[in-house]
């Protein structure tokens, strides 16, 4: 013989239906929000990662434009970024490191010129949390003797 539900363990049912419910949506939004502040702090590091880059490529510019116009500055190896460079910045530092490659290149002329490879190491923070390196090839002519 079967029994019919009453209304009062209806009313249970429902209150069970409900609690499991609110207990699926709190664990589902505790992994959205874990999710978005690993999200959100991937998304800052790139933020100072494209900063550190864009910061290593105007210093390597700025360093090849100095040696061509035969004023490059004296000191090459843990350099401080100062004025005018944001706060942010100011805790960057820059070295470089000059390599004489063996190969030989010829220009137009067939005539050899010999090269080097300059390698800018930008960092932020003891110890460097943040680190881009920028690498170029410089006539070894360009570069200066005290740089050797």
């Amino acid at each position: 013989m079967k029994r019919r539900a009453t209304r009062s363990s209806q009313r249970g049912l429902l209150l069970l239906e409900a609690v499991l419910s609110a207990v699926v949506i709190a664990v589902g939004l505790v992994f959205i929000s874990r999710a978005l502040s690993q999200q959100l702090r991937a998304l800052s590091d790139v933020e100072r990662h494209d900063a550190l880059a864009t910061l290593a490529q105007g210093t390597l510019e700025e360093l090849e434009a100095r040696v061509r116009a035969g004023k490059p500055p004296q000191q090459i190896t843990d350099v401080a970024f100062g004025e005018p460079y944001d706060e942010a910045s100011r805790d960057a530092r820059w070295s470089l490191k000059i390599t004489p490659l063996s190969a030989d290149e010829t220009d137009a002329d067939q005539t050899i010129v010999r090269v080097s490879r300059v390698v800018l190491t930008v960092r932020r923070g003891e110890p460097s949390t943040s680190l881009v390196k920028l690498s170029a090839i410089w006539p070894t002519a360009m570069i200066p003797e005290e740089w050797k």
